[in-house]
């Protein structure tokens, strides 16, 4: 009996065994399918990340590539040199039609040109590149740049750093300044030569008319001469007060008091008549003008002579300028303005009659005053 227990036992301990080693095989093979499963999801997910990536990579080639070609285009339509250099060496990747004309650089050949190539001076192109470290852009660097031939331009360069055929690069718009570097080079010698012409002296003849100090310029003062004897002559204007016979030629002389609106006063033992020359009708005539007197011959710089004020009125066309200078302001005549109107024009440009001569000689001679 107590053997037919422990076959009993073992058989029972057999059978569990037999359904225990069935389920872990069951379990083993439900593991390798889940196994096989994911591997088979892991490929599937490769494969799709490849196809995924590629796909990208080929867009952003097309991407790169399509900015590429949009830069050229818009490059060869801006009527101005631009340049695409890359950074780590300073060679051209890309010039555009108008660098090549502006600078005499064949479009086949430009690759073989250097940023180098376009400095006049080496140190200007390291500025360049240490301003373009601080910043990724560079705006209005004035520098002067050199063609192939020898000759030189001044150009303002407008940079930008950007990628251009997956090289670190920076584009560059010229600007040529020449022609204004030249005017500015024209208004700083002009500026000069103003400031040098302010401090140019000119001489001038200083005289009084109702205790004011009127001048002249020296160089159209050909004498002074006391008051005598002076020929009214009908139709000559009113203030031309007549003529006198200066060693044998007939001058019209002025009431300068009466040209200039100045009140009438009698002749003093310093009144004196200003004999000077007016130019009219291309020809010099010699005119006297009757001051009340003659006090000096100044020297006057033109820093020192100020635009004539506005409330001279009618009487600003005969004044070039005040003269600032010593303790009272002189009035600089323009003598050629003074004998601006038709009827003084025909005074000088006019011959005195030949009747009017003979008696201004009569005169003299019987010592008419």
């Amino acid at each position: 009996m107590l053997k037919a227990l422990k076959k009993d036992i073992v058989l029972k301990t057999l059978w569990l065994l037999a359904i225990e080693n069935e389920r872990l095989r069951q379990e083993n093979a439900a593991m390798n399918q889940e196994k096989a499963d994911m591997e088979a999801m892991m490929e599937m997910a490769n494969e799709h990340a490849d196809g995924v990536g590629s796909e990208l990579l080929e867009r952003v080639d097309a991407s790169i590539k399509e900015i590429e070609q949009q830069i050229r285009v818009i490059s060869e339509t801006i009527p101005v040199p631009v340049v695409i250099i890359r950074i780590r060496d300073g060679s051209f990747m890309y010039a555009n039609e108008h660098l090549c004309r502006v600078f005499g650089i064949s479009h086949a050949t430009f690759s073989r040109y250097n940023i180098s190539d376009l400095y006049e001076n080496p140190a200007d192109e390291q500025v360049f590149f240490n301003l373009l470290d601080e910043n990724e852009r560079l705006n209005n660097f004035e520098v002067r740049l050199k063609r192939t031939d020898g000759d030189y331009l001044w150009g303002a360069l407008f940079t930008r750093a950007i990628n251009f055929a997956n090289e670190n690069c920076v584009m560059t718009v010229i600007y040529d300044l020449t022609e204004r570097k030249a005017s500015e080079e024209k208004i700083r010698s002009l500026t000069e030569e103003l400031e040098k012409a302010r401090e140019k002296e000119l001489k001038y003849l200083v005289f009084t008319l109702a205790n004011e100090e009127y001048a002249i310029l020296l160089t159209e003062v050909k004498e002074v001469v006391p008051v005598m004897a002076l020929t009214p002559v009908p139709w000559f204007p009113d203030f031309i007060k007549g003529v006198i016979n200066l060693r044998g030629r007939v001058i019209p002389v002025a009431d300068l008091r009466r040209r200039l609106r100045v009140e009438a006063a009698d002749f003093t033992d310093r009144t004196c008549i200003v004999i000077i020359n007016v130019t009219g009708n291309q020809n010099e005539t010699r005119v006297g003008m009757i001051v009340d007197s003659v006090v000096q011959v100044l020297g006057i710089r033109q820093k020192h002579i100020l635009p004539t004020p506005t409330y001279f009125a009618d009487d600003v066309r005969f004044i070039s300028g005040i003269a600032t200078i010593g303790d009272k302001a002189k009035i600089l005549l323009d003598i050629n303005h003074l004998w601006e109107e038709r009827e003084l024009r025909d005074v000088c440009s006019g011959t005195i009659t030949n009747d009017t001569s003979t008696h201004l000689r009569k005169r003299e001679l019987s010592g008419a005053t």
